[in-house]
C-alpha cells in the first residue's frame, strides 16, 4: 500500500512528538535528580540547613553582579521570581561524584539537621538578617532601589534563605581544604532595571590537612561523632553574619589586613583580620558554653587542635598574655598586640555577647556593621559609642577592664601585672599579705581613675599605637640555590619574639633589646625601615641585599 505525502508527515511528526517526548522526560528526571540532591529540609520554619552541590561561576569582572534569568532549583531557594543574579548550578548532578555528596548528607546532614546548637544559632542568623533587610529598605543610610517593592520582597525571602552546605570548595582555581564561608553576591533588577546587589554565603566542610605532628587536623566524620561540628559551623555562621552585615563592596575589604602568615588564636596578625576571625570566634565561644573541651578530648577524642584554642581559653581571657596563659614569668600583650590577636578580640566580644546589662548586644553588633562597616575591633567600639551613647558604661567597663586598660592606659595595664605577680606570689607563699594588699590597692584607685576619664568622654583606644608595617622577603642560599623563603609583613608596633626571629633579621640578643626598647618607650615612631636599620647595625645592613633580603616599604600603612 502506497503512503499519500500527508500520511508520511503524519508519521514523521508523530516520531518526532514521541521523540521528543522521549528526550523530554530524560531532562524531566535529570532535572528531578538534581532537585532531589539539592532540596533543602523544609521541616522546620527556618527552612534549616540545606546540603547542597552549585557549582559557582566566576565573572570576567570577578564577583561583580550580572544578570541572568535562572530556573535552577538552587537559585529558587534565593528569591525566586523575575530576574536575579546567580551563580549556582549543579556541578554534582553532571556526574561529579554524587555518591560523594549523598554520604556527606547522611552524615553531617542528619547531624547538623538535629542539632538544637545549629537551630539556635540559624534563628541569630534569621535575626541578623531582619535587622539588615530593615536598614537597607527603611533605616537611615536606605537607598531608593532598596526600597522598592520588588527589591523589598526579594530580601525578605532572603531573610529565610536555607543555609548552604557544601562538602567541597565548588569555585575553580580556589580548592582549598578545611572550613570556610565564602561570601557571593545577589541581585534583583526592578522595572527600571536598576540594579540592588546585597550578599549571601555558602559554607564549605571539607576535611583539613596536618599542618604539624602535634596537631590534630579536622575531620568532618569524627567531628560528628564527638559532637563538635555544629560549633564549626557556627564559627564558619558568624563570618556568614558579618558577609550579609557589611554587603558589596565592602566584604572584599573586611578582614584582609596586611599580615600574610595565617592565623591562630594565639597568634598576632592584624587589626582588620584579628576583628573577622575574633568576632566568629566569639559566636563559636557563645555557642559552645556548655561544651566542655579540653586537651584531653583532642588527644582521647580526636577534636580538632583550633577547636580546643577557641573554647575555653577565650572565655577565661587567657591570650591577653604572650605566652597563652598567665604564669609568674608571663607578660602581657601590648595594646597594639592585644587589637591584633583574634583571641584577644574573642574575648572581647564574647563579654559583649554575653553582658545583659546592655539589652540586645547581638542585634546592637548587628546594627553597628550594616551602618558603619568598621574595620577593626576599636572602630566598632567607637561606633556603638556613637550610635547607643546610653551604653557607654557598660561598653566602656568591658572593653577597658578585659584589656586591663592597655589600649587607654598602659601605666595602669603596668600596675595590673604588678598586682597579678604579687597575688600569685602570695598563692604560692613566696610574699606576703601586705605587698598584695598594696598593689591591689594602687591597681584598683589607678584603673578607677582611668575609668573616669574614658566615661567623661576620652577615647578608650587613645593609647592604641600606630601601625608601622613594611613587608620582608628573605632568602637562603647554599651554593647559588635558595633553600629558604621568609615572605611576611610585620608591624614593629605589635610583632613578637617569635616573628622576628622567624624574619632572619636579628639575632636573639638583638631581638631582646629591639622589644626591650619599645616596651620602655612605649611604641615605635617614624619610617619603619628606619627603626629596623638602626637595631641592625649599618655594617650588617649593608650586606642584607647581598643575603637575598629585601624590604617593600610601599606596604606601609594600611
Amino acid at each position: 500500500m502506497l503512503m499519500t505525502r500527508t500520511d508520511c508527515k503524519i508519521k514523521t511528526t508523530g516520531l518526532l512528538l514521541l521523540a521528543g517526548l522521549i528526550l523530554f522526560c530524560s531532562d524531566a528526571f535529570a532535572s528531578r535528580q538534581r532537585m532531589q540532591l539539592a532540596e533543602p529540609d523544609h521541616s522546620s520554619p527556618l527552612t534549616g540547613v540545606l546540603v547542597a552541590a552549585p557549582l559557582f561561576e566566576k565573572t570576567r569582572n570577578g564577583w561583580d553582579p550580572y544578570k541572568r534569568e535562572s530556573q535552577d532549583p538552587i537559585v529558587e531557594l534565593f528569591g525566586g521570581d523575575g530576574k536575579m543574579l546567580s551563580y549556582a548550578r549543579s556541578a554534582f548532578a553532571e556526574g561529579k561524584d554524587p555518591d560523594y555528596l549523598i554520604k556527606f548528607r547522611q552524615v553531617a546532614g542528619k547531624y547538623l539537621q538535629g542539632s538544637k546548637t545549629i537551630k539556635d544559632a540559624l534563628k541569630a542568623r534569621q535575626k541578623a538578617r531582619w535587622i539588615i533587610c530593615r536598614e537597607l529598605t527603611s533605616g537611615p543610610g536606605r537607598s531608593e532601589k532598596a526600597a522598592n517593592p520588588d527589591a523589598k520582597a526579594v530580601l525578605q525571602q532572603w531573610v529565610e534563605e536555607p543555609l548552604a552546605l557544601l562538602p567541597r570548595t565548588p569555585i575553580p582555581g580556589l580548592e582549598s581544604t578545611g572550613p570556610h564561608a565564602v561570601p557571593y553576591p545577589l541581585a534583583v533588577y526592578n522595572d527600571r532595571n536598576e540594579c540592588v546587589a546585597f550578599d549571601s554565603f555558602f559554607i564549605v566542610i571539607a576535611d583539613s590537612e596536618r599542618h604539624s605532628a602535634q596537631e590534630v587536623p579536622f575531620n568532618v566524620a569524627r567531628s560528628v561523632e564527638n559532637d563538635t561540628l555544629d560549633l564549626v559551623v557556627c564559627h564558619e555562621l558568624a563570618h556568614g553574619i558579618m558577609f550579609d552585615a557589611y554587603g558589596r563592596p565592602h566584604n572584599r575589604k573586611v578582614g584582609r589586613g596586611p599580615s600574610i602568615h595565617g592565623h591562630t588564636a594565639d597568634l598576632i596578625t592584624d587589626r582588620e583580620k584579628a576583628w573577622l576571625e575574633g568576632w566568629a570566634e566569639a559566636f563559636e565561644a557563645f555557642y559552645g558554653r556548655n561544651r566542655k573541651i579540653t586537651r584531653l578530648g583532642e588527644s582521647h577524642y580526636g577534636i580538632a587542635s583550633f577547636l580546643i584554642d577557641r573554647q575555653d581559653s577565650v572565655r577565661r581571657d587567657r591570650w591577653l598574655w604572650l605566652t597563652g596563659k598567665a604564669n609568674q614569668a608571663a607578660q602581657m600583650k601590648n595594646a597594639a598586640q592585644m587589637m591584633a590577636s583574634e583571641g584577644v578580640i574573642a574575648g572581647l566580644f564574647f563579654d559583649i555577647l554575653a553582658n545583659r546589662a546592655l539589652v540586645s548586644p547581638f542585634e546592637k553588633s548587628i546594627t553597628v556593621m550594616v551602618r558603619r562597616q568598621p574595620k577593626d575591633f576599636a572602630a566598632f567600639v567607637n561606633a556603638w559609642l556613637e550610635l547607643f551613647p546610653g551604653d557607654r558604661r557598660t561598653m566602656l567597663r568591658i572593653v577597658l577592664e578585659h584589656t586591663r586598660y592597655a589600649t587607654f592606659d598602659p601605666s595602669v595595664t603596668a600596675l595590673y601585672q604588678e598586682f597579678y605577680r604579687v597575688r600569685r606570689a602570695l598563692q604560692t607563699r613566696k610574699g606576703s599579705n601586705s605587698e598584695a594588699l598594696v598593689a591591689e590597692k594602687a591597681y584598683l584607685k589607678a584603673k578607677e581613675e582611668a575609668f573616669a576619664k574614658a566615661l567623661a568622654g576620652a577615647d578608650p583606644f587613645s593609647a592604641l599605637p600606630p601601625q608601622l608595617w613594611t613587608g620582608i622577603e628573605n632568602l637562603t642560599r647554599k651554593d647559588g640555590r635558595v633553600t629558604r623563603m621568609a615572605r611576611l609583613n610585620i608591624d614593629l608596633n605589635s610583632v613578637d619574639a617569635f616573628l622576628l626571629e622567624y624574619s632572619g633579621l636579628f639575632e636573639k640578643p638583638q631581638i631582646a633589646e629591639f622589644l626591650a626598647t619599645r616596651d620602655k618607650q612605649g611604641f615605635f615612631r617614624g619610617n619603619p625601615i628606619d627603626v629596623l636599620r638602626r637595631f641592625i647595625g649599618e655594617e650588617r645592613w649593608k650586606k642584607l641585599p647581598d643575603e637575598g633580603v629585601k624590604f617593600y616599604p610601599e606596604l606601609l600603612q594600611p
